[in-house]
């Protein structure tokens, strides 16, 4: 912005008690005791009558004083507590988001002015909580950010080794999880509750559920279906997060045709090339949705989207713990991807039966290791 010397003032009744006649792009106006930032576009003539109002930008009270014109930036400056009033640290926390980053606020909440971003996986220092808001040192200022978007650790991006010993000790089932999309084997009893897909078994391209019906939850997509048992099990899932924790789930996407299964791998390879699509999506017939058994889930705090994110919402950590007690499982967790071929999805939840679920959620086990364990398929 220019400044220029106040070398003149005139007044206008009603709307101006005073504006300078100089030649400046922002000046300061005050009427009825407020002060008003104001954009002046002017014409000059002998008795420099055109002035113009052409925008106002911000307004702030009024503090009387012997100078009533206020510099641009001294008025434009946060109203915000310095970082010293801060007491003892609480803990140390990260930004994790489904976008780019967090904005920081001057006060606990959206209508406060914004002082500054933090990228993703920002490392934070909380001092206190008001209203679902964190406080938080920002640079020399307090700064409050959005708790729904801040975990206590970040996801590890380091692969975990499995300690379950009968993957230790079996070699054909290293060899399945590992050595992906070989040695493909057709799916024989698609129907069964306990059907295993993944990269190495396969549905054929005309299998589809007969007992498919619509989920009666809300959905972000669009009509859901899933085979019958499922839906009864997720319907009582989403209201059991909504009566014990007030918690609002939603439904993403439920099952899927190989045909679409098809289009959807095949966008995915033409954006992001084979190896990174195979990371996040199936291949056709080797997707879990056309069994009718998974459902993808979310909720407004990660704005309806699929994402990491969902792991460490409360939303997200209330299906972890609690999912088992409708026959969900997490098909592919965190630090299992070596044995899955798939990242990290916290919001990919597959029906297999309460009792098995429970066996697998105790066990911290994922599919494969309960269908070799209970003899449900050969490793020869």
């Amino acid at each position: 912005m220019g400044y220029s010397k106040y070398t003149g003032m005139s007044c206008i009744v009603g709307i101006l008690a005073f504006v300078v006649h100089h030649q400046v792009e922002d000046i300061i106006v005050s009427s009825n005791d407020v002060e008003e930032i104001v954009t002046i576009e002017y014409a000059f003539d002998d008795s420099f009558e055109k002035i113009a109002l052409s925008e106002i930008k911000t307004e702030a009270h009024l503090v009387w004083g012997a100078d009533r014109i206020k510099k641009y930036d001294e008025l434009m400056k946060p109203k915000v507590e310095l970082a010293d009033s801060l007491g003892e640290m609480i803990k140390h926390a990260y930004v994790l988001t489904a976008m780019e980053g967090l904005n920081v606020r001057s006060g606990a909440g959206t209508d406060f002015e914004i002082l500054g971003f933090l990228n993703d996986e920002s490392k934070i220092e909380v001092y206190g909580e008001v209203d679902g808001w964190y406080q938080i040192k920002y640079d020399e200022y307090v700064g409050y950010v959005s708790k729904k978007y801040v975990t206590d650790e970040l996801p590890s991006k380091e692969v975990a080794v499995t300690t379950q010993p009968i993957i230790e000790a079996d070699s054909k089932q290293a060899e399945s999880t590992t050595g992906f999309y070989q040695n493909i084997k057709s799916i024989q009893n698609p129907n069964a509750l306990m059907v295993l897909v993944n990269k190495n078994y396969a549905l054929s391209s005309s299998y589809k559920p007969s007992d498919l019906r619509i989920l009666n939850v809300t959905s972000v997509n669009g009509t859901i279906y899933l085979r019958s048992e499922a839906a009864s099990q997720a319907e009582a899932l989403f209201a059991a997060a909504a009566n014990e924790e007030g918690l609002t789930l939603l439904g993403r996407s439920g099952y899927r045709s190989y045909q679409t299964q098809s289009d959807l791998y095949s966008s995915y390879v033409k954006n992001n090339g084979q190896a990174a699509a195979d990371t996040f999506s199936a291949r056709p017939g080797h997707s879990e949705h056309q069994t009718g058994l998974a459902l993808d889930i979310t909720a407004s705090s990660v704005n309806s989207e699929l994402t990491t994110s969902f792991g460490y919402t409360t939303e997200g950590q209330w299906v972890k713990e609690n999912a088992h007690r409708f026959g969900f499982i997490i098909s592919y967790p965190a630090g299992r991807e070596s044995e899955t071929g798939y990242q990290y999805e916290p919001w990919h939840i597959r029906y297999v039966g309460v009792d098995t679920a429970t066996q697998i959620y105790q066990n911290n086990w994922i599919l494969d290791q309960y269908v070799i364990s209970a003899g449900l398929i050969s490793t020869n």
